[in-house]
C-alpha cells in the first residue's frame, strides 16, 4: 500500500522527501514489515536522501514488531547508525 502511494506521488510529479519516506517506513514498522522498510530505505538513499534518527528508529521498530525478529538485522541497523554518528532515540 505504501509503495503504491509513493508511486502515485512520483507519477504526479511530486518528489518524496525525507519526511515522506520516514512516514512510509514508520507505516511498515508498525506492521513489522522489515523487508518493505528496508526497500524504502534503499529507495530513499538512491534518491540522495540521508536517513536520520527517525528513519533508523522506525527500522528498529520494524524489527521489534516482526513475526521473526532478527538480532543480526538489529545489529546491522545499529552499526549503520553509528557509522553516521547517530544514536537511537535521539
Amino acid at each position: 500500500q505504501v509503495s503504491k502511494i509513493l508511486e502515485l506521488m512520483k507519477a504526479r510529479g511530486l518528489k518524496p522527501n525525507l519526511a515522506t519516506f520516514n512516514c512510509a517506513i514508520n507505516a511498515c514498522a508498525k506492521k513489522g514489515d522489515v523487508g518493505a522498510a528496508e526497500r524504502l530505505l534503499q529507495e530513499m538513499e538512491q534518491m540522495g536522501l540521508e536517513p536520520d534518527v527517525a528513519t533508523f528508529n522506525s527500522l528498529l521498530e520494524s524489527c521489534a514488531k516482526s513475526a521473526q525478529p532478527d538480532v543480526q538485522q538489529v545489529s546491522k541497523i545499529l552499526e549503520s547508525m553509528k557509522a553516521r554518528g547517530l544514536k537511537p532515540g535521539r
